[in-house]
């Protein structure tokens, strides 16, 4: 379940490479992530957002980061900055707009959604966002339309100071628009190779089956917009 680390016992800001050799020794794969090992990741990651300089550098310097096309929010853009494939682990930053990008046809609205894969998330840069979070219980054979008796956790702002850790099919996100353009950086931990589902928070029942394929298996990316 969605939980917050704070009050690090570290603060000295380090760079990206010295951040995936910390992830690479501490990570051997999910079975791993006791409390005491989600609590040192989170603490890297933090400690990698206090570097200011890292992404620009990175990304500058850098030709392995992969930008992804996003149709599941029309005012966020997603890197991604390393991959490890065995055990799976991956670095992206998302940079979220604070008003729905040009040439979107539809108002922006929250929509409340899971991930199939665990992440530790940060605020990097901005007022940074707000999001609600609720629980459900996965069955591999949800179907839309059914209820899954999703329940309302918390709200929580992204902050600097906090990383927040959500799980692979159990968590689910409606992230709103921060108040000026904002910077997130997170690290995915496990990815499980199902579909994930939107939500009707009103209703608590499968509002859309989502089916996201890799890059790899897509000839030509292409927006999906979600209608409400």
């Amino acid at each position: 379940m969605a939980r917050q680390f704070d009050n690090f016992y570290s603060h000295g800001a380090i760079n990206f490479s010295d951040f995936i050799n910390c992830v690479s020794s501490l990570y051997t794969g999910p079975d791993c992530l006791d409390d005491s090992t989600l609590r040192l990741l989170a603490e890297m990651l933090y400690r990698l957002s206090q570097n200011k300089q890292f992404l620009a550098a990175q990304v500058a310097s850098s030709s392995d980061y992969q930008h992804h096309v996003r149709g599941m929010l029309d005012n966020d853009d997603l890197y991604v900055l390393y991959e490890n494939k065995r055990p799976f682990f991956k670095v992206c930053a998302q940079i979220w707009h604070p008003t729905p990008k040009r040439g979107s046809q539809h108002c922006f609205v929250p929509q409340a959604r899971d991930y199939n894969f665990t992440a530790l998330t940060t605020n990097y840069f901005g007022p940074g966002c707000g999001c609600k979070l609720y629980q459900y219980e996965y069955r591999k054979d949800l179907q839309q339309g059914e209820h899954c008796d999703l329940q309302f956790g918390q709200f929580y702002q992204f902050t600097p100071e906090s990383v927040l850790f959500t799980e692979a099919s159990r968590d689910v996100i409606a992230q709103a628009l921060p108040k000026s353009l904002s910077i997130t950086i997170s690290l995915q931990l496990e990815q499980r190779p199902h579909a994930c589902f939107l939500f009707d928070k009103s209703t608590g029942r499968v509002q859309r089956i989502i089916v996201e394929l890799p890059p790899e298996c897509v000839d030509t990316p292409k927006s999906l917009v979600l209608e409400s």
